[in-house]
Formats: C-alpha cells, sequence, structure tokens
C-alpha cells in the first residue's frame, strides 16, 4: 500500500511555509524544513516533527496523523550591539509570521497528494525565551500542526493506483414466471 511518509509532507510544509513566510516585506529572513544548530540573528522559521500516530487498520481504510512544530524564532533585541533591532520588531515579526501560518493552514486544509486535512493542535506557545551561544537572547513561538492521511481502498481506485476486479455472476432467468393477461 503506497502512503506519503512524514518527510515528504514536512517537506511539502517547508517549501509552502517559506513561500509564505520569506520574502520582501515578509516576517523571516529564512525558513529551514529541520532543526538548525545555532539560529542566526534574524528572524527565522524551521518545522521539526514531533509525532506519528497509526490508527487500526481495517482492510480498507488507514489513518496517520503526522505532528509537526513549527518554530518562528527572532533576536529579542541588538540594540545592545549597536543595531536598530528592538524588541517591540521581534513581537511584531512572531505576531505576522503566526497570522501567515495560520493563513496558510485555513487555506490548505486538504492538499491532493500530501494531506486529507492539517490543523492546529493547540494553542501555540508565544513565550518561549532563549539565550543562543552567540550572546543574543531570543524570542521564539512554538505552533503544533496535525496532518491527517487518511488512505483507503476507494482513494486507490480514485487515485488510479488499483483498478477495481469486478467478477460478472451469471444470472439464470429459468426460473422467472412471466406476467399473465389476467383481469382480477
Amino acid at each position: 500500500m503506497t502512503t506519503i511518509s512524514r518527510a515528504v509532507a514536512r517537506a511539502k510544509l517547508a517549501a509552502d511555509l517559506k513561500e509564505v513566510l520569506v520574502g520582501t516585506n515578509l516576517p523571516l529572513a529564512d525558513f529551514y524544513a529541520y532543526r538548525v544548530s545555532a539560529p542566526v540573528p534574524a528572524p527565522l522559521g524551521l518545522i521539526t516533527s514531533a509525532a506519528t500516530q497509526q490508527d487500526a487498520t481495517t482492510a480498507n481504510c488507514q489513518h496517520t496523523t503526522f505532528t509537526y512544530h513549527v518554530w518562528l524564532i527572532a533576536p529579542y533585541s541588538d540594540v545592545h550591539l549597536g543595531g536598530t533591532w528592538t524588541e517591540e520588531d521581534a513581537e511584531n515579526a512572531l505576531d505576522s509570521a503566526e497570522a501567515l501560518v495560520r493563513n496558510y493552514v485555513k487555506n490548505n486544509r486538504h492538499l491532493g497528494g500530501y494531506w486529507d486535512n492539517i490543523e492546529y493542535a493547540g494553542p501555540s506557545d508565544a513565550d518561549l525565551d532563549f539565550n543562543g551561544d552567540d550572546g543574543l537572547a531570543y524570542r521564539a513561538e512554538r505552533i503544533t500542526l496535525n496532518v491527517l492521511i487518511t488512505f483507503s481502498i476507494l482513494k486507490r481506485i480514485v487515485m488510479g493506483e488499483t483498478t477495481p476486479v469486478v467478477t460478472p455472476t451469471p444470472v439464470s432467468y429459468t426460473h422467472l414466471t412471466l406476467p399473465t393477461k389476467r383481469i382480477v
């Protein structure tokens, strides 16, 4: 049975979110499909695999849920280093990025060939602060997304991966009674 892997769905999410979040007049400088070893001093995003839940497989249907963490990270401030990035800039970048992720999820609930449903798994955690190895303080937000993959025999037929086998059953007409012209 062919099914989509967690890596394929994560790569698709990362590519789409990079398109939505990175660029001129967009909140992030880069977006990664994996955890980076050290954040760069610019707003960035990344996606990591968090979990897989395989529901019981029936004779003709299988449900898999992939859970991902989308991380939005911004340096708190570089003013003390002579820069112009402030705490307010960090907060605004995270707020703008979260709104764009929310719109992406809303507009891509079903993405044929990749997933049957995508949704927030709960509230995001927007209060994650940490100090980087570079000495800068960072503000981060973690958004947890669930991606549902449904795979069924019917879906395989519709996708053209298999052809239904129909075996005709012979029918005998010798036992049928023909109507007569009776007046009742």
